[in-house]
């Protein structure tokens, strides 16, 4: 206990002068913690410190949050984009990749190309997974576009509901911010 603490405190001091916090191997060597203790939620070790310095033993945290954007309005049978907004609020930049999710809402349908070109569309074409690359920095921002098409027998005006933009990533702790529904607004011709 006394060891970690002293280890922690060193850190703490080391992180003050401007010197980055300790490696994962630094702190095997202390006894204070392994490679499994330098892991990051996702199990798997983070591979030293964030660039950014680190959080915790050198694990990155990044908090992702989704912002809340609803696509312009469309005409039945019409096509609009979902702007799914992505922003890091830190500390630390992603040390691994994220995933953004985009759910349609009912009654309207994916329809490429999308952005980032690497999205995957699920078989009933209301689900697209985006992966993005790590190294997204603090308070820096991800857009992934989803082109949607309206069906031709949807009622106008009227709202459709049930879309929703969810993004997952391993540095994240705090899950709270991860997910904002949209509405898709058909409008008459």
């Amino acid at each position: 206990m006394v060891r970690r603490l002293l280890v922690a405190v060193c850190a703490v001091l080391a992180l003050g002068a401007g010197t980055g916090a300790p490696s994962a191997a630094g702190l095997a060597d202390t006894g204070a913690g392994g490679t499994a203790d330098a892991a990051g939620p996702s199990g798997r070790a983070a591979g030293g410190p964030a660039p950014d310095g680190g959080g915790p033993q050198g694990r990155a945290v990044s908090d992702l949050h989704v912002g809340r954007s609803d696509p312009e309005a469309v005409h039945p049978g019409g096509s609009t984009t979902v702007h799914a907004f992505v922003t890091n609020g830190g500390p630390d930049r992603t040390a691994a990749g994220f995933t953004v999710l985009v759910v349609l809402p009912a009654g309207t349908r994916a329809e490429g190309p999308f952005f980032p070109e690497t999205c995957q569309v699920s078989e009933d074409g209301r689900r697209v997974r985006c992966s993005f690359p790590p190294g997204l920095s603090s308070l820096r921002s991800a857009t992934a576009l989803v082109p949607l098409r309206v069906g031709a027998d949807t009622p106008a005006p009227s709202t459709l509901t049930g879309g929703r933009v969810v993004v997952v990533g391993p540095d994240d702790p705090d899950t709270s911010d991860n997910r904002q529904p949209f509405e898709v607004a058909v409008v008459p011709e």
